[in-house]
């Protein structure tokens, strides 16, 4: 059935020669699911001022949000009500976090 990978691949295939939009999508997803491989330690090296702001709807954990603030010097970490696409749903939103973010 098509529960295996061969099926799903061949299936894949096939639609990626009718819509090339496919084939971009699955590149990034898999970017997403692969990169960056960064152990959190790696972090400790921004010495810049950093806000990391992450959805209670989010694709990414909160606890990973809560780890990457941690290895971050000088790191602030704001939880949204949105998701992982909250920038573009709500612009006033987030820049406002980011200018109240840069004025403290």
């Amino acid at each position: 059935g098509l529960g295996n990978g061969g099926a799903e691949n061949m299936l894949y295939k096939l639609l990626s020669k009718i819509d090339k939009k496919l084939t971009a999508n699955k590149e990034m997803f898999a970017l997403m699911v692969k990169e960056p491989n960064l152990k959190p330690s790696m972090l400790s090296i921004i010495k810049s001022k950093t806000l990391v702001i992450n959805g209670n709807k989010d694709m990414i954990k909160i606890s990973h949000a809560k780890l990457i603030t941690k290895n971050i010097p000088n790191a602030e970490l704001k939880i949204v009500n949105g998701d992982h696409f909250y920038l573009f749903k709500s612009p006033d939103e987030f820049n406002s976090l980011v200018m109240e973010f840069l004025q403290k």
